[in-house]
């Protein structure tokens, strides 16, 4: 018998459709050194017989609970019995690629700064299609933040093989309400320790079904996700604020997108514009207080530097403008270019969102449209926007000339291109 080098955890509940899927998933692995954890939070369902009938493989140890643990709970009653140098989660109506262990350990052992290794995800259920992301690398900070700022986060967070030592040193998750996103500050606590590589293979099947845990949360009243929103943020700056890997700039730096940070892509609707509003007001202020009161030393530079946060602010302040919220939408590109002030792409997100809002009148705009011009020539969006500044405050010699190179810098079929260069007689 091989000595195990991996452990593959199962969390279940509720599964009997489909965690023998997973189980079978987890044993078929072709690296033969695994272990499997299946850990049950009883249901009353046939999910704890399933579980049992593989109590006899030397390979399965089956906890049943003597009671409902919830996800986060359940999960860390398998990080509880983890005493292998590897370990990965494959969730109850999630499946593994045969390759999944022996392809992420070999990048693991090629490369003992890492802490974790992911691959592609395979989405399958509701919609069908495929997830890829780019490796953390670089300074503890930038990881962190580019963890946080990811859109999609899935594989930075349980979808990957990690090394136990964090575990093992005593590294949960937080029981947060209904488990809120508890993985984002348990990744961002990996992100500190070491580098994120990846393989291009599709090596974990992710199912998305209306009865997952994470569906279940958006369906939570306004006022009880708001909670669940500063609880989530409170453990994330708790992880930044107590990394022995970071600055106090750098920690700073990260608390700030900590705050900022919108989770997701928001719909469009009356609720989301309300979660928005109160992750830019009442959220920063109900976690802020007494958090930042520690001066910098010396002559310390963040690592993360201000370009993301000054993205994270404009972010917002596009969907502010998507609201037509015109005060809310101007004051967050005022407050990102503070942040920000050399920031070409800032520059020209803010004149293009200015110009959009602004009424007639548009020297604001024009100033940091030209900045961003200033800074790249060849930039036909900044080009095209502030020619549309122009004309609107009426310098039509002026926005002529800025126009001129358009034909040769901007796609021909960039919408209203045709009609400003028709207009100053270009076209």
């Amino acid at each position: 018998m091989t000595t195990p080098q991996t452990t593959i955890c199962i969390p279940a509940y509720k599964a009997e459709g489909f965690v023998q899927q997973a189980i079978e998933s987890a044993l078929a692995q072709t690296d033969p050194d695994i272990k499997v954890i299946i850990s049950v939070d009883p249901a009353g369902d046939g999910t704890e017989a399933i579980c049992m009938g593989y109590a006899n493989d030397p390979r399965v140890t089956v906890r049943i609970n003597e009671k409902r643990l919830g996800w986060v709970g359940n999960a860390n009653a398998c990080l509880d019995l983890i005493d292998t140098p590897f370990f990965a989660f494959c969730f109850h109506d999630d499946r593994l690629d045969p390759e999944f262990v022996s392809k992420l350990r070999a990048v693991l052992e090629a490369n003992p700064t890492a802490t974790a290794a992911f691959g592609t995800i395979q989405y399958f259920g509701n919609r069908d299609h495929v997830v890829t992301q780019s490796d953390l690398t670089g300074p503890a900070a930038q990881r962190a933040a580019t963890r946080m700022t990811g859109q999609a986060g899935n594989a930075y967070s349980l979808k990957n093989l990690m090394r136990s030592g964090p575990v093992k040193a005593g590294l949960r998750m937080a029981e947060l309400p209904e488990g809120y996103f508890a993985d984002w500050p348990f990744a961002i606590a990996y992100a500190l320790a070491g580098e994120y590589l990846s393989v291009e293979d599709p090596i974990y099947r992710k199912r998305l079904w209306d009865a997952s845990v994470t569906a279940g949360w958006q369906r939570v009243p306004l006022n009880e996700r708001i909670k669940m929103e500063i609880a989530m943020r409170q453990e994330l700056i708790s992880v930044i604020q107590t990394s022995d890997a970071l600055t106090w700039s750098d920690k700073a730096a990260l608390t700030e997108l900590a705050l900022t940070h919108i989770f997701g892509q928001p719909a469009k609707d009356e609720s989301s514009a309300a979660l928005r509003d109160a992750i830019a007001g009442q959220i920063p202020a109900k976690i802020l207080t007494g958090l930042m009161s520690g001066p910098a030393t010396g002559n310390e530079t963040s690592t993360l530097g201000q370009k993301q946060i000054a993205g994270e602010i404009l972010r917002n302040a596009q969907f502010a403008a998507r609201d037509k919220d015109r005060v809310g939408a101007v004051a967050g590109a005022q407050k990102a270019l503070r942040r920000s002030p050399d920031l070409p792409d800032a520059h020209l997100m803010a004149g293009r969102l200015l110009l959009a809002l602004s009424e007639p009148g548009t020297e604001s705009a024009q100033e940091h449209l030209r900045q961003a011009l200033g800074a790249n020539p060849d930039n036909w969006q900044a080009r095209l926007a502030l020619t549309r500044a122009l004309l609107r405050a009426g310098a039509l010699d002026e926005a002529r000339t800025t126009a001129e190179p358009l034909s040769r810098l901007a796609p021909s079929d960039t919408p209203g291109l045709k009609q400003v260069m028709k207009r100053l007689g270009l076209a």
